[in-house]
């Protein structure tokens, strides 16, 4: 960046009244550079894209405190404790044995409302 502000800048514009920089100089230099304009180089280059996280629509199966059959919120089994095994609002259990085809973990829940892998928010198909 071509247009930073550097300490000897400041220094220098201060030099004059033989005193260090202030606050006031500080929060000057910060607004100047807020309101400046960008250089001609730093518009060129692209935007930088968004993880696939933020956009990914099996986020919610794949949270450790939701469900990932009916994406409800699980409650704690007590204060700082682990989240339950089971699902009360739809009955979903983690089933151990299961393992999911697609990412390969043992991480399959199964109830009344299908089978989902925690791991990688598929639904279990076997």
């Amino acid at each position: 960046m071509s247009n930073r502000i550097t300490n000897k800048q400041k220094q220098a514009a201060c030099s004059d009244h033989s005193e260090p920089p202030n606050r006031w100089m500080k929060l000057w230099t910060v607004r100047k550079l807020r309101r400046e304009q960008l250089d001609s180089e730093l518009e060129e280059i692209e935007p930088r894209l968004r993880t696939p996280g933020s956009r990914d629509p099996r986020a919610l199966r794949k949270r450790h405190d939701r469900c990932p059959v009916c994406e409800a919120k699980l409650v704690k089994l007590g204060k700082k404790r682990r989240y339950p095994r089971r699902c009360v609002t739809c009955g979903a259990v983690h089933q151990k044995p299961l393992r999911c085809p697609s990412c390969g973990t043992h991480r399959v829940w199964a109830g009344r409302l299908g089978r989902w892998c925690r791991g990688c928010g598929r639904p279990f198909e076997a």
